[in-house]
């Protein structure tokens, strides 16, 4: 099988692992997030490691593997990281303000806080959620105090915090796509020793 047979979907799991990856992580996130304390794995080998770390992992050299022939195809550093950009900052952004603005509201009506009081609030209000995790690392976990009494205090979207190492992978990947563009290969032992 050739390179690009690899990576066709038709001749690998690769589809079918990131989707069991995935279903792993949401899984190993119910349990933490909904206080029912440690996953399977966790309890198996007591703590040592868990499903969401084991499906992270996973799902991050899947995920590598194709981010790698991505920047490969595209042939241009500047285009890959485009493409990369729009692959997440959107959606990101889209999914903060219907947390904030959408979800965010009908959780303080369900806590019997009023609309005026969740979008006024003092301390962690709804714009403040959207404006201060935009950049992707997540500086502000909840909104206007509300959750304060499930499991997992105050976190309204809890895997959000991934993001930020995912694209910094893709800039990695970039760093990477550049120096084999360069003349002087030379240069690419020189930049993994540092």
């Amino acid at each position: 099988m050739g390179t690009l047979a690899a990576f066709d979907f038709r001749h690998n799991a690769i589809g079918f692992l990131r989707l069991f990856f995935a279903a792993l992580v949401v899984l190993a996130h119910a349990y933490v997030l909904g206080g029912f304390g440690d996953d399977p794995l966790a309890r198996w080998n007591h703590g040592y490691w868990d499903l969401g770390n084991l499906s992270v992992g996973g799902f991050f050299v899947l995920s590598g593997f194709l981010i790698a022939r991505s920047a490969e195809r595209v042939g241009d550093v500047r285009r890959y990281l485009r493409h990369r950009f729009l692959r997440i900052f959107p959606a990101f952004w889209v999914c903060l303000i219907v947390v904030a603005f959408a979800i965010g509201p009908l959780i303080a009506l369900r806590e019997h806080v009023s609309l005026g009081g969740y979008f006024g609030a003092q301390t962690d209000p709804p714009w403040r959620y959207v404006v201060m995790n935009a950049a992707l690392p997540i500086r502000q976990h909840g909104i206007a105090g509300l959750l304060g009494h499930v499991p997992y205090r105050t976190a309204f979207d809890g895997s959000l915090w991934t993001l930020q190492f995912e694209f910094a992978c893709y800039l990695g990947v970039a760093a990477l796509a550049w120096l084999g563009g360069v003349q002087q290969r030379r240069a690419v032992p020189l930049v993994f020793f540092v």
